[in-house]
């Protein structure tokens, strides 16, 4: 199940209600805030996310996460950033390609940061008909906890039926950790493309008692 402790060590998860993330930006002097609450077997935890264009192709984003306390590995919380190129040349056909770098630390209950993962991230976004869009990430992340470099393959399908709502399925998946994190989950617009809540629900394959539940909201478009 993804906790705190791996996810300060994953890519900062921009784009909710998906973990897989999008081949685009904020845009150029345009910023976007998501935030959400997780909840599982034994774990609450919540989450903000900002992300700012820097340009039409660059994005920087942040992630902040507080568990419970002492529920992660004695942590009191998290911090990841994350580093987004989306150039509008990097396309072929329906095809659009990206790059995500990212890191993490966190804040130990005992005192001090310690020093997450960190990786790099090809991105992949696909128009397909009838209003489906299938995102795809592939890439390396290095744990640091197990001094050694992972795989890392993640892919959602979203598909939107109406211009209000937007549902999707994805699998996560980082070699050497078990099974899969398999997600269902949807969005809904209040306003369009602007301001959306969302719920998922998720659990690890062919792991009982692994569900995690979350819900968040999303504001778009802000400009600075």
């Amino acid at each position: 199940m993804l906790l705190p402790s791996v996810l300060w060590a994953l890519p900062v998860q921009a784009g909710r209600p998906l973990g897989t993330d999008d081949a685009g930006t904020a845009g150029a002097r345009t910023c976007q805030v998501e935030t959400w609450f997780e909840s599982s077997q034994d774990l609450r935890a919540w989450t903000v996310s900002p992300a700012c264009g820097l340009g039409d192709a660059v994005e920087l984003g942040l992630e902040f996460s507080r568990p419970s306390p002492g529920v992660v590995a004695g942590e009191r919380h998290s911090l990841g950033v994350a580093l987004k190129w989306v150039d509008p040349g990097w396309k072929l056909g329906e095809v659009q390609f990206g790059l995500k770098a990212h890191g993490g630390t966190a804040r130990q209950l005992a005192g001090g940061w310690a020093a997450g993962g960190r990786g790099l991230l090809g991105l992949a976004s696909i128009g397909l008909p009838q209003q489906f869009t299938l995102h795809v990430n592939l890439g390396d992340e290095y744990d640091r906890d197990a001094r050694r470099h992972r795989a890392v393959a993640q892919a959602a399908l979203a598909w939107q039926p109406a211009p209000a709502w937007l549902l999707f399925g994805e699998a996560q998946a980082v070699r050497g950790t078990g099974g899969a994190q398999q997600t269902l989950g949807l969005r809904h617009w209040l306003l369009a493309d602007t301001l959306g809540l969302d719920v998922t629900g998720g659990r690890t394959a062919g792991a009982p008692g692994s569900t995690v539940w979350t819900v968040g909201m999303g504001w778009y478009g802000i400009g600075y």
